[in-house]
């Protein structure tokens, strides 16, 4: 099963009641990041530790991807699941410096998918 950036933040049942993804694309994308690090998005302690440490990054990233977190998710996600399957370890730095590559051989396969 791919996953999927968007689908990764649905509402989540706490306790009864529903788990609130955060509103900005920052954090959502970083909700994205915690999941795969093996983390629930309901985890506070990784918010509490990770989230602020994390954010100046995750915006940059955004930048990169004209503010589209779905995006960064997706490339994050792909990233991610080559490195595993590797066994090689990864960060979000890791992400940030591949990303170039990702976006660039997406283009090419949407281009050549065009003709």
């Amino acid at each position: 099963k791919k996953l999927d950036a968007e689908a990764m933040l649905k509402p989540i049942p706490k306790n009864g009641t529903q788990y609130k993804p955060p509103d900005n694309p920052a954090d959502k994308f970083l909700m994205v990041i915690k999941q795969l690090q093996g983390f629930e998005v309901k985890d506070r302690d990784w918010d509490e530790t990770y989230l602020d440490r994390y954010h100046d990054d995750a915006v940059g990233f955004l930048k990169f991807f004209k503010g589209d977190w779905k995006r960064a998710g997706e490339c994050a996600i792909d990233i991610v699941k080559e490195l595993k399957e590797k066994d090689l370890s990864w960060s979000l730095r890791t992400i940030i410096n591949r990303a170039p590559f990702w976006r660039q051989s997406h283009e090419t396969q949407k281009e050549t998918a065009r003709r």
